[in-house]
């Protein structure tokens, strides 16, 4: 097909010296449909008419590749592919906080869409965390895999400024309780069909059984057939629309996340198994002492006190352990599911698909990433961050019931941005 530009992507050999021909558009972060038309010289119904596969005008996503039809080309003040190119990459490019300074020219290019991405450190986040009294990430079975999955949903979704990423850090910790579950901990069960119908049928729940089938997964929570569904088919285009590489590379990632994540619980339950042996020695040892006559009262009385604090510390070691075996089980089994894995295909409304969201922090990002492009990204309100957080839990940010614990959603907001703004 010749004559076919990609605005934003550069102009093959072809476009040059072609003349007028069918444009195609390559949505970038922030975009909406109304804008892209006012900057491409379309209308929005024109738009709309020559993209029949867009059934919801504000539901676009970055990636996502538009055709601008013949004739209805950039307006007649930009008459070439070089001078298209160059107000392309001029226009201050808008963010979820309004629009952005041009970043610093790299090379000769600049791509103010995207500002260099700056990952959050572990010393940030643990800041974060202690500043709400959370234990530190670092000192939790797979938490740096769990930061570099958060990392790398921030970077596709291009949150650059302190701002967006308190904003997206903010909901996440709190949906995962500070960062301890990728998956919630109750059943499901109070939104199954046959428990709560009309709770269900909001969500999309169906059958007998949707409710834990299909509880809350992933840093933000997904929850429901419907959105399980929904993101089944957004993976499916996200990953058609990426090289083989990127793809190949994605699955190798949820792969080898989860062989770390077991290999972390492994030496976990290895160190507490080590832990509750010395402690049983101790106990031994004491009360072996305890059965010598020639004991006076007050050592008996030091002697039991210790005892006791060894085996409240002995039963608080084998709950511990307990609960990392029970999770080192679906680690290793999420495991097997994944050794085939081919995400083009994956079925996310199947089992085991959708136990996998609550495990890989990959596919967690990407549910997120999702979630956040279709409700989110791009809103006029997407800076508010009591709109964010009623758009994440209720569903709807012009609602006046507040979100589910919104002062806490906005203390952790705060409590990030102070120390993203420190460490920038």
């Amino acid at each position: 097909m010749t004559g076919i530009r990609r605005v934003g992507r550069g102009w093959t050999d072809v476009d040059r010296g072609q003349g007028p021909g069918p444009t195609e558009y390559a949505v970038r972060p922030g975009d909406t449909l109304a804008r892209i038309a006012r900057r491409l010289g379309v209308s929005l119904e024109t738009l709309l008419r020559a993209n029949p596969q867009i059934r919801d005008p504000d539901r676009i996503f970055p990636g996502q590749v538009l055709r601008i039809p013949d004739g209805q080309g950039p307006s007649p003040a930009v008459t070439s592919p070089a001078s298209l190119r160059d107000t392309y990459e001029r226009a201050p490019g808008p963010g979820l906080f309004g629009t952005r300074p041009l970043p610093p020219a790299v090379g000769g290019l600049r791509d103010p869409f995207m500002p260099p991405y700056v990952p959050v450190t572990m010393d940030s986040m643990d800041a974060t965390l202690k500043a709400v009294g959370a234990e530190p990430l670092r000192e939790r079975i797979g938490g740096e895999v769990v930061l570099a999955a958060l990392n790398e949903t921030m970077k596709r979704l291009g949150l650059a400024t302190p701002e967006e990423k308190a904003m997206f850090i903010a909901q996440v910790l709190y949906e995962c309780n500070y960062l301890r579950t990728l998956e919630e901990y109750a059943s499901g069960w109070s939104y199954d069909p046959s428990v709560k119908p009309k709770k269900a049928k909001k969500l999309g729940n169906t059958q007998p059984g949707d409710g834990p089938r299909f509880k809350g997964r992933g840093f933000i929570q997904l929850t429901g057939r419907s959105n399980y569904q929904a993101f089944t088919e957004w993976l499916h285009q996200y990953v058609l629309r990426r090289c083989p590489q990127d793809k190949a590379g994605l699955e190798s990632r949820i792969r080898q996340e989860l062989e770390d994540i077991v290999r972390d619980f492994n030496k976990r339950a290895s160190d507490l198994r080590e832990s509750i042996s010395k402690t049983q020695y101790e106990i031994a040892k004491i009360e072996a002492r305890l059965k010598d006559p020639g004991l006076s009262d007050a050592e008996k009385k030091l002697l039991y006190h210790r005892l006791q604090q060894l085996r409240a510390h002995l039963k608080g070691l084998k709950w511990r352990l307990d609960q990392v075996e029970r999770d080192r089980h679906r680690a290793e089994k999420g495991l097997t599911w994944v050794t085939d894995l081919d995400l083009a295909k994956a079925d996310f409304t199947q089992e085991p698909y959708n136990e996998l969201i609550g495990l890989s922090p990959t596919l967690a990002g990407l549910a997120t990433q999702y979630f956040w492009e279709a409700n989110i990204l791009g809103r006029p309100w997407a800076g508010d961050p009591r709109r964010v957080s009623r758009a994440v839990n209720r569903g709807d940010p012009y609602t006046d019931k507040p979100a589910l614990d919104e002062d806490k959603r906005l203390l952790l907001y705060k409590k990030s941005l102070e120390v993203l703004k420190r460490a920038s």
